[in-house]
């Protein structure tokens, strides 16, 4: 013993003869096969013949930073999203109805039901009470009517 405390003793890990090519096969592989992680990467390797079990090529993977990539956000399509979309040209062509939730001074909560005419934004009924049930929701805007129904009705739809 050199009488040295053992704290200051640290592993020293040994290099297998063949990592260099390991790693170099490995980055050929994530390269070739980029949606590959290091499980897949590491079945390529055994089929080849390579001698190395997944917690070494996990650890190899991490060392020479390879990732997965991430996927790409999908960008959303401009335009009516679904058929039969109708865009407002005119007044009571296109009405919109939608929910609004709030609470009275006491802590209770209310429900507000709205109908508004996409071309004019002008709000044709507001409905607030404590329960909504779809009755009332068919009835009123049957009773927002003043000149002429509209030809499409949105349900809950989010207005740009």
């Amino acid at each position: 013993m050199l009488a040295q405390h053992r704290s200051s003793q640290r592993y020293c890990r040994r290099t297998v003869p063949d990592e260099t090519a390991l790693r170099a096969m490995l980055k050929s592989l994530a390269m070739k096969h980029p949606r590959y992680g290091y499980r897949r990467i590491h079945v390529l390797l055994t089929r080849e013949g390579w001698a190395a079990n997944r917690k070494r090529i996990q650890r190899l993977w991490r060392d020479e930073g390879l990732r997965v990539p991430t996927r790409p956000t999908r960008r959303k399509k401009p335009g009516p999203r679904a058929p039969g979309n109708v865009v407002a040209e005119h007044p009571d062509q296109v009405w919109a109805m939608d929910f609004a939730f709030d609470e009275t001074k006491e802590g209770r909560p209310i429900k507000i039901f709205n109908v508004t005419d996409e071309f004019t934004r002008e709000c044709l009924a507001s409905v607030p009470a404590r329960s909504i049930n779809a009755d009332r929701v068919v009835l009123d805007p049957r009773r927002a009517s003043r000149l002429a129904r509209p030809t499409a009705l949105h349900p809950l739809r989010q207005r740009t």
